[in-house]
């Protein structure tokens, strides 16, 4: 009875296994695409907003006779927000971020509006020199500091 079933079984294994590693290619494949194209659209994005920065944004950065700090925005991109890095004598870093979320009277909440400059009364320079980062929304919306457009000046 058994005479005429023996070489099923080979063949069947045979053909579970190869049905096997197709369904695990295709699942490695789909999940490897899915991973290629996020890590594409992160990359497209940071790019993106290093672009903008590079062609949208340029300040120059002042201290008057009293040390108010002025903001001149020299291109059409309405700057959001900025950081300002504060080197002080004994080497130490002090940081003011405006990134446009101080609800209060502070006049750092204002964005700078483009071919416009801001004076900041309120800023004291106590340190050796003052780095001003410009921060500028990006296309959907988000936060983009341009550390490449950053401004020194020295006091």
């Amino acid at each position: 009875m058994l005479m005429g079933k023996r070489g099923i079984s080979p063949i069947i294994a045979t053909v579970l296994l190869i049905a096997f590693a197709v369904v695990l290619a295709a699942l490695v494949m789909n999940w490897q695409s899915k991973f290629v194209e996020k890590l594409q659209k992160t990359a497209d994005k940071g790019v993106g907003g290093e672009i903008d920065c590079l062609s949208d944004v340029d300040i120059n950065v002042k201290l008057n006779d009293v040390k108010n700090l002025i903001i001149e925005n020299n291109k059409d991109t309405i700057i959001a927000g900025i950081i300002i890095r504060e080197y002080m004598a004994d080497g130490s870093i002090t940081v003011r971020k405006d990134d446009l979320t101080i609800t209060s009277d502070d006049e750092l909440s204002e964005p700078i509006q483009s071919y416009g400059s801001k004076t900041y009364l309120s800023f004291s320079v106590s340190g050796n020199k003052i780095e001003v980062i410009p921060i500028i929304k990006s296309e959907d919306g988000e936060p983009k500091n341009c550390d490449a457009q950053s401004e020194i000046v020295f006091v």
